[in-house]
């Protein structure tokens, strides 16, 4: 092979580093509430389902809870929050779970005490 086949393939092996991770976080991580419930039920394991909390958080999944999600029951309902603080007011705003614009179902000023319990600094 001559020289210019060398440095082909040495550039296509450095696009596939550089471009593997951008397409791991946009192909495989959840964006929305739909998408992270259906990564936690069929992500196999708990150790897999850890691997999407993110670094430091993981203690926040129980394995009872994790066992609970992954059950693969009907689920209820999947629900999409944002919370807003302004000062010493909070809303919280249900979004549509699943959809490529998030659209707003709902805003709701949250009583001091579900604030303060929420948002901990």
């Amino acid at each position: 092979m001559s020289v210019k086949h060398y440095k082909l393939i040495i550039f296509f092996l450095a696009m596939i580093i550089i471009l593997l991770p951008i397409v791991d976080y946009y192909l495989f991580k959840p964006r929305d509430s739909l998408e992270l419930h259906q990564a936690l039920a069929f992500s196999g394991t708990f150790e897999k389902a850890g691997k999407l909390m993110l670094d430091g958080n993981q203690s926040n999944l129980s394995i009872e809870d994790y066992n609970t999600i992954s059950e693969r029951q009907a689920v209820y309902g999947i629900y999409q929050y944002t919370l807003l603080e302004y000062g010493n007011k909070t809303f919280l705003i249900e979004t549509t779970p699943g959809g490529k614009k998030l659209e707003i179902i709902r805003v709701t000023e949250l009583p001091e005490e579900v604030s303060d319990f929420l948002i901990k600094d």
